[in-house]
């Protein structure tokens, strides 16, 4: 009885610490090859401060050739580096080949960043990167498998995922659970890295069911990992082309419960479709229960994935081990792609962004019951309302979501803005795009709180 009162106390201390959100002084990132035939650029790094003042580094430790970038921040500042001049030594091509392109970002103080493939509009999304959370040895691929890749362009695009050493002496073994260049489906086989040093595995088909979902990577040192989808394209979505990507988490940061939101696909113009949720195992001998229901919608070894359509405005996701959930929506037949961070003992009290573009802009926000109407946003406590929340179903009314949509006057395009709440920590993510123009989708707030692995440094 005594330990079951100190794990409840012990969780209850950690909700309630300040300051938690996708922070770091230092973040690793290696950048997807995404096909310029279609569209792969304006590429940017969007750099956040917080209460100091930054001094950041931008370089790629295994290239002797990049010139390291400094950028300097006040407090609550955020700037845009434009890398496009980089791109040919920043975007992981070609496959099955060992490149130094490795990024790392450093700072003198916490910091948040995302990357973003801007494209002119037509194939962008954004990366954000997870700072420690990102790091670590053991992963398993999550990846969709409804939309196959446009064979229209060269060069070809193609689902991947892609590895950055942050040690010298790094092995990582891979073991494909499909085809990828210059390797055989469940193979494994090892790449030896140094420090910045990268790899690309790359699918070798288009199609949709031979992506890379349940693919699995472990290493002897600390590695990050980006996955990514490049133009995928569906007949019965409409004719939107679009890139999906984000980095990813180790098995050390994932969880067992999860919510998520739906967005907002629909062919323009016609009816709603359905977002596409897929929750990939980690071990063997997972259950899965969706809302709350008592039978399991499915049971799953390591590696295998279930597909979700997601036509509710929320979903619950309740499972008996650790899994991996990946969310592709959108707005209209543009669609995007995040990593969705577990909801227990994980969370920030404030994050920042910048809207990339005048599309239409949506803000989702997860937050436990007490907290929706605690938000601010650069201060204004009349942004966010708490009518805007909804009960999560079959959260027993434990946790709210709103779906907030704001015009380019309440959020102007490339300006920065920090949402903070004084009472719980929550999690945030941005949807903004519309149909012809791309989408860009992705969670900003911390993915964990208590490590089950060593915090690993990179020098």
């Amino acid at each position: 009885m005594n330990n079951i009162y100190f794990f409840f106390l012990l969780l209850l201390l950690l909700w309630s610490a300040p300051g938690l959100s996708q922070k770091g002084t230092e973040f690793w990132f290696v950048a997807p090859e995404v096909t310029s035939g279609y569209a792969d650029r304006p590429i940017y790094l969007r750099i956040s401060s917080y209460g100091q003042p930054a001094s950041v580094i931008i370089s790629q430790p295994a290239n002797s050739a990049f010139a390291p970038i400094t950028v300097s921040l006040l407090s609550y500042q955020t700037q845009t580096v434009n890398l496009t001049a980089n791109i040919a030594s920043i975007e992981n091509a070609p496959a099955n080949t060992v490149l130094n392109y490795g990024l790392l970002i450093e700072s003198t103080s916490d910091i948040s960043a995302y990357y973003e493939v801007e494209s002119t509009g037509n194939n962008p999304d954004i990366f954000t990167l997870k700072a420690h959370n990102a790091i670590g040895l053991k992963f398993v691929i999550p990846a969709q498998s409804f939309w196959g890749n446009s064979s229209a362009y060269v060069p070809t695009a193609f689902s991947a995922f892609d590895i950055v050493a942050t040690s010298d002496g790094t092995t990582v073994t891979i073991t494909p659970s499909n085809n990828i260049v210059g390797h055989t489906a469940n193979v494994a086989f090892t790449v030896s890295l140094n420090k910045g040093q990268t790899y690309s595995a790359r699918a070798t088909s288009r199609q949709a069911a031979l992506h890379l979902a349940g693919s699995v990577v472990n290493s002897n040192k600390p590695i990050a990992i980006t996955i990514s989808d490049d133009a995928v394209t569906k007949a019965s979505y409409g004719s939107c082309e679009d890139l999906l990507g984000d980095q990813l988490v180790p098995l050390t940061v994932i969880g067992d419960e999860y919510i998520v939101s739906k967005g907002y696909l629909a062919k323009n113009p016609g009816p709603s479709l359905a977002d596409k949720v897929y929750i990939t195992a980690a071990h063997n001998g997972t259950d899965v229960y969706l809302n709350g229901s008592g039978a399991p919608a499915a049971s799953l070894n390591k590696g295998d994935t279930y597909e979700v359509s997601l036509t509710a405005n929320d979903l619950h996701i309740l499972a008996t081990q650790n899994v991996y959930v990946l969310h592709v929506t959108g707005v209209g037949c543009e669609a995007a792609m995040a990593v969705v961070p577990r909801i227990v003992c994980s969370g920030s009290s404030e994050i920042s962004f910048v809207r990339s573009s005048s599309q239409d802009f949506y803000l989702l926000l997860f937050v436990p019951a007490g907290g929706q109407g605690s938000f601010e946003i650069n201060g204004n406590k009349h942004m966010v309302s708490s009518s805007s929340f909804k009960s999560v179903m079959s959260s027993f009314g434990q946790w709210k979501v709103a779906r907030l949509k704001f015009s380019n006057t309440d959020i102007v395009t490339g300006n920065p803005y920090t949402i903070t709440n004084t009472n719980k920590l929550f999690h945030a993510a941005i949807i903004n795009g519309n149909s012809g123009f791309g989408c860009v989708y992705g969670f900003f707030s911390d993915f964990d709180i208590v490590r089950t692995d060593p915090i690993f440094h990179f020098k």
